[in-house]
C-alpha cells in the first residue's frame, strides 16, 4: 500500500510537470493572448488560449465561435439574447452552448492589437480552464 501511494504521488508530479511543460510551450508559441470583449457599453478582459482544434461555427452565419468562461463574461451576458450553438466533441459528446454576439473583440496589446467586429462567444456551464489560466478559447480562425 505504501508503494502504491508513492507511485500515485510520482504520477501526480509527472502530470504536473507535463502540464507545466505544455504551458511553457504554449507561452513560447504565443498561444496565450490578452483579450477585451465589448457588448452594449460593457467590457470584459482576460487571457485567451488559441486552440487550433476549435472549429465551432455559428449555424446561421457560419461565423467562427470562441468559447468563453461564464464567470469572466457575466457582465456582458446580463439581459443579452442568446442563440444555441451546437457542438460535437471528439469523444462523441454533443449538445448546445449558449451563444452571444459581442460588438467587438480586441486581441493582443500595443502594435499587435487586432480588432474584430460581431464575434460569437459560446458559454457553457463548465469551466474552460482547470487552473484558471485563461478565460476564452479562441477559434482557429483567429490565428
Amino acid at each position: 500500500e505504501i508503494g502504491s501511494g508513492l507511485v500515485g504521488s510520482e504520477m501526480c508530479i509527472r502530470d504536473r510537470k507535463k502540464r507545466e511543460t505544455t504551458r511553457e510551450f504554449s507561452k513560447q508559441r504565443n498561444l496565450f493572448i490578452p483579450f477585451v470583449l465589448k457588448k452594449g457599453g460593457q467590457m470584459a478582459e482576460g487571457m485567451a488560449f488559441l486552440d487550433t482544434g476549435n472549429q465551432l461555427r455559428e449555424p446561421f452565419s457560419g461565423s467562427p465561435v470562441c468559447l468563453g468562461e461564464k464567470k469572466c463574461l457575466q457582465s456582458l451576458l446580463q439581459g443579452a439574447v442568446s442563440r444555441p450553438i451546437p457542438y460535437h466533441m471528439a469523444d462523441g459528446k454533443s449538445g448546445y452552448f449558449q451563444g452571444f454576439c459581442m460588438d467587438e473583440m480586441i486581441l493582443g496589446r500595443g502594435k499587435n492589437k487586432k480588432h474584430y467586429k460581431q464575434v460569437w462567444i459560446a458559454v457553457g456551464e463548465k469551466r474552460i480552464s482547470q487552473d484558471g489560466e485563461f478565460d476564452l478559447i479562441l477559434n482557429q480562425k483567429f490565428q
